[in-house]
């Protein structure tokens, strides 16, 4: 069996920003865990750190996959969704974490809209 963290993501960014999250895979099973990991739908905002993961209960009994995302490619005032797609060879093979990432407006640029 797996244990994932979070179980989904959504964050309002600020146009500048660059974001780490970290998504925990627990095999908390005695065998050894392995398997895959992969958007949905990509954008160029966002990757993976890895595509594939292995945990050995042996050694330990958790791995981190680190989703990067840099705001600066992110269209402000649109929603980006997707999810990150677990594949593992555990009993709950397949878990999906649902992700929203949105970016502030420029607040100057309303204002000179509105005026």
């Amino acid at each position: 069996m797996t244990e994932v963290e979070p179980e989904f993501i959504n964050l309002t960014l600020d146009r500048e920003d660059k974001k780490e999250i970290a998504i925990r895979i627990r095999n908390i099973d005695r065998d050894y865990l392995f398997g895959a990991v992969e958007f949905s739908t990509g954008f160029d905002s966002m990757f993976l750190s890895e595509a594939s993961f292995g945990v050995d209960p042996k050694l330990n009994q958790e791995t981190a996959i680190i989703l990067h995302i840099d705001a600066s490619k992110i269209t402000p005032g649109q929603n980006y969704n997707t999810s990150v797609e677990i594949a593992s060879n555990a009993e709950n093979g397949e878990i999906s974490i649902p992700v929203t990432v949105r970016v502030y407006r420029n607040p100057l640029k309303l204002l000179l809209h509105c005026g």
